[in-house]
């Protein structure tokens, strides 16, 4: 085992030697040396800022690191000496545009590797401009037992460098909250809601995989709370006074995770199953209000109600 050891240490050591050989070029006036050069380089778009990597294999004599563009110095990286040293390095203030950048390395009396190259793209201002917000908002349920608690419903996103969703909502203490989603879930749960709530929605881009900058769509989609989705509420599709204290109508079709609604006015609660459409209210006074809530169960069986419609008896006219 020690022989083999040994073995591959001097093999090591050899290939180092040898590959610093490599890089050594004989001219009729003597000898241009050329130190290792900078392999395995990858880059990172930003947001007018670019992240390069890369790798010095036997870096022998090798003192720093330093990019350029078009001849023109952007950073200079000290080296210490390892096997294999793994560079990165973070360019800021950068243009919006295509950037080339040169890399090499240098030794203590200016000797120079020959330049590797690398191409990335830099996002910025302009970009972000053109960026919109796909994703709709779908339904918007309170919990049963917890109005403050809400199961957001959320469309399909249309855009494949959408990486997440921010969504926008007046809080309990009447504060603007946020939460995130992921692209591809297609519900949220949101805690501490206030009852007269708004939401916003503002999708998150990512230009380029593996991009260290996220950007946000320049629009939101806006939801007042007289325009929140009523996905899931039954309502009148009819509504009339059969005379002054009676009023008869017929309800939407429920949806499948309906499991009742309750149809209240002053102080009357009437529970309505899913199959039923057709309801008389009676003893209805002018002023009274008629309030349809419905009652469903997500896909985990948690029940929620669905927005609640409302109807003014001094609004409803006779057949």
């Amino acid at each position: 085992m020690k022989i083999i050891v040994l073995i591959l240490g001097l093999f090591f050591f050899m290939s180092c030697e040898n590959m610093e050989d490599v890089h050594k070029k004989y001219i009729a006036d003597g000898e241009i040396i050329y130190r290792v050069k900078p392999t395995t380089i990858k880059s990172y778009s930003g947001y007018n800022q670019a992240k390069l990597t890369w790798n010095l294999v036997c870096p022998k004599l090798v003192t720093q690191c330093r990019i350029e563009e078009n001849n023109s110095l952007l950073a200079e990286l000290h080296v210490v000496y390892e096997d294999t040293v793994r560079m990165e390095c973070i360019l800021n203030n950068l243009e919006e545009k295509t950037h080339t950048f040169s890399i090499y390395t240098l030794d203590a009396e200016g000797n120079t590797s020959l330049k590797s190259e690398i191409i990335v793209d830099v996002y910025g201002a302009k970009y972000e401009a053109n960026l919109r917000t796909n994703i709709s908002l779908k339904s918007v349920w309170r919990k049963a037992d917890n109005s403050n608690q809400v199961l957001i419903g959320l469309s399909e996103q249309s855009s494949s460098k959408v990486v997440k969703t921010r969504v926008y909502y007046k809080n309990v203490d009447g504060k603007e909250a946020m939460q995130e989603v992921k692209t591809g879930e297609k519900e949220i749960v949101l805690e501490q809601v206030a009852e007269d709530s708004y939401f916003k929605l503002q999708d998150v881009y990512m230009p380029v995989e593996n991009c260290i900058d996220e950007f946000l769509a320049g629009e939101m989609r806006e939801y007042p709370i007289s325009e929140i989705p009523v996905v899931g509420s039954r309502c009148f599709k009819s509504i009339y006074k059969s005379d002054d204290h009676t009023v008869k109508g017929v309800l939407t079709i429920s949806d499948e995770a309906v499991t009742h609604s309750i149809i209240s006015y002053g102080e009357t609660r009437i529970e309505v199953m899913p199959m039923d459409s057709e309801v008389v209210l009676n003893n209805v006074k002018d002023n009274d209000k008629i309030l349809v809530k419905t009652f469903l169960k997500d896909k985990n069986g948690v029940e929620y109600f669905a927005p609640i419609r409302s109807y003014s008896v001094s609004d409803i006219s006779g057949k």
